[in-house]
């Protein structure tokens, strides 16, 4: 899928070539794409001069402003500035994220690649990082994003936790909405806390115009079953709305385009995220995770990700 995102200009070599590069061969690879601190001086705006500092081994240039005397390192302002890792070991972290290894898995990946160890929980957080930076991205992508239809919907549950304390049934149940547009093939996923109307349609809404045609199930909340033959809820609001009777079919007997198999394909695709992974405070931040796995090809992820290292340290 294209989203106009800039990633040619981030394809100078080989992601596999990029993924067996040295500590330096990485900082030189990071300062031609421009991740690091751009040398303009915070106070005075001065443009600042550049030296090495030859105590250090690793990212050693750093910057002088002449104007104000101010020296700043060349992570300043990065997601780099607090690392405690080397910039080969944060590359193997990055190009295995890309990959889809989860925060374990890279963490026994690491281990027999990188001379110092790293830790599990160092790992799990410049993960979380990273999640952190998709979730911004989804959200801005999301702020304007419509879909022209036809649009299949359909709600689920992607996970419970059976069980509470002392062996009582547990009340949390983590409920999930999703769109998928058959034409431009874009996913929208939303986590919710009930399916009623108040929280599904202006999601529906958001995403899509009146007068898009609209795929769903015979779910309630989309169509008044007690009516003979049902009327649909959505139909009020403007849209084109058809609903598949799963008790009887799963397409539809008016046409074989009338159908909710493409969205329920990649419900059961995040409930397996889920399954194997069960997140209890980064919700929304897997999802989103989900979402850009859909939108990215996987081939391009690791180029899309150095992209959102750019953006976010922009954005500081």
């Amino acid at each position: 899928m294209n989203l106009n995102y800039p990633l040619e200009e981030f394809k100078m070599i080989n992601s596999k070539t990029a993924f067996k590069m040295s500590g330096e061969e990485v900082i030189t690879f990071y300062s031609q794409l421009g991740l690091f601190f751009d040398g303009i001086c915070p106070n005075c705006n001065h443009l600042m001069s550049q030296w090495n500092d030859e105590t250090k081994l690793s990212c050693s240039q750093k910057f002088n402003c002449k104007k104000c005397n101010c020296i700043l390192s060349k992570r300043y302002n990065t997601i780099f500035q607090n690392m405690r890792i080397g910039f080969q070991s944060f590359n193997m972290i990055l190009y295995y994220y890309a990959l889809g290894f989860t925060a374990k898995e890279i963490f026994e990946l690491l281990q027999p690649l990188v001379t110092r160890q790293i830790g599990l929980k160092t790992v799990s957080k410049y993960v979380k990082l990273l999640r952190l930076m998709i979730n911004l991205e989804v959200h801005e992508q999301l702020s304007n994003m419509i879909l022209p239809g036809p649009i299949e919907i359909d709600e689920a549950c992607i996970y419970k936790l059976k069980r509470g304390n002392h062996g009582r049934l547990a009340k949390i149940i983590y409920w999930v909405f999703g769109l998928k547009c058959l034409t431009t093939k874009k996913i929208i996923i939303y986590p919710v806390l009930y399916r009623t109307r108040d929280i599904i349609f202006p999601l529906i809404q958001r995403h899509a115009l009146p007068g898009t045609v609209i795929y769903s199930d015979m779910f309630s909340v989309y169509w008044n079953n007690r009516r003979n033959p049902p009327q649909s809820h959505l139909e009020t609001l403007g849209y084109i709305h058809y609903g598949v009777n799963h008790s009887i079919e799963f397409i539809s007997s008016l046409s074989s385009h009338i159908h909710t198999n493409t969205i329920e394909r990649a419900r059961r695709t995040l409930k397996q995220k889920f399954r194997n992974y069960k997140p209890k405070r980064f919700i929304a931040e897997c999802i989103s995770e989900f979402m850009i796995e859909a939108w990215v090809p996987k081939d391009e992820r690791y180029y899309f990700y150095l992209y959102l290292i750019y953006k976010y340290n922009k954005m500081r």
